[in-house]
């Protein structure tokens, strides 16, 4: 027995090791494409190490300093995501509803109670098929200032306030079009962002995501005024392209201070799955659906809505936008 525990103990020494050199590894390096997917599960990372942590623990085994010291240095990648930013209660002004309905999605019914629910201001939608574009037109009494201008590539904005500008541009290779314009909120002027790069799943899409972010980021510096960036980007806060991103445009995640909220994958309704399969990918979900803004437009709550019968969950977030 004790020669079975020992090979558990140590183990857990090397699947500790493994997996933090692994996490380290794809977050600082991860430019490829069969490096980066792994930057991406930092989350899992962490809590597989606790449960290694707490075997080595009741085994009493003296690899579990070792253990708690890969945990630590995985905890750096998810705990600061859950530090306030600010203290005492911010008032919000301005709700942002974010949400990817995904094409093979036919039904508005959940979709259309999400927004009775979140009363937002502004709310994209992405993978938008032509069905669900006929039920979601019933929106356009309580949103004046929508616009269909990318419904061909699935992008869909509904707002209560005024959009100027609203142009498509073409963001990276092989992508779809993104959608810009300025929102006038109040007095104030801003700019609005509305991106979805295809998926990396080989290296033609992998391409084109990271081309479009980087023309994304150019476009973003040429801005005068305060930026929203809204969109299904398909990538984590880990990946190296993800804080290239920041790092150039100064943007901030409406999630610093209130945790990860992941958002895919959730399990869509049009799978015809049992609903316990929810319960078995949900320890996979990792946050790819962003609301990401400039230093002077401040977060007061970011949460994840309701299910709208997606694959993704939305994302809702209420912002102080500064007043004139």
């Amino acid at each position: 027995m004790k020669q079975l525990f020992d090979i558990l103990s140590y183990s857990c020494v090397v699947i500790a090791i493994a997996l933090t050199a692994l996490a380290l590894l794809a977050n600082q390096f991860g430019w490829s494409l069969y490096l980066e997917i792994f930057s991406h599960f930092q989350v899992q990372y962490f809590f597989i190490t606790l449960v290694l942590a707490g075997i080595s623990l009741l085994l009493r085994h003296t690899g579990l300093l070792i253990v708690l010291f890969c945990t630590a240095i995985l905890s750096a990648q998810v705990i600061p995501w859950y530090l306030p930013s600010h203290l005492g209660h911010l008032p919000a002004n301005y709700r942002v509803l974010v949400a990817n309905l995904n094409f093979s999605n036919n039904d508005a019914t959940q979709t259309l109670s999400l927004m009775a629910a979140e009363q937002p201001d502004l709310a994209l939608f992405i993978e938008v098929g032509r069905t669900m574009v006929t039920q979601l037109d019933a929106l356009k009494t309580e949103f004046p200032y929508s616009t269909y201008l990318a419904a061909a590539d699935g992008i869909i904005l509904y707002s209560k306030s005024p959009l100027s500008n609203i142009q498509l541009q073409q963001f990276g290779l092989h992508a779809r079009e993104s959608l810009v314009a300025n929102l006038t909120v109040g007095e104030n002027l801003l700019s609005l962002v509305a991106v979805h790069p295809l998926p990396p799943i080989e290296h033609r899409m992998f391409q084109s995501r990271n081309t479009l972010l980087a023309d994304a980021e150019d476009y973003i510096k040429t801005q005068t005024e305060p930026v929203l960036l809204l969109g299904d980007l398909n990538i984590t806060m880990w990946s190296p392209y993800y804080q290239a991103l920041i790092q150039q445009t100064q943007l901030k995640n409406a999630r610093e201070g209130f945790g990860i909220q992941a958002t895919w994958p959730r399990l869509g309704s049009y799978y015809r799955l049992p609903t316990w399969f929810q319960w078995l990918i949900a320890p996979l979900q990792i946050p790819i659906d962003h609301c990401l803004v400039s230093p002077e437009i401040k977060v007061a709550n970011i949460h994840t809505g309701i299910d709208t019968g997606s694959d993704h969950a939305p994302i809702v977030v209420d912002l102080v936008i500064p007043t004139a």
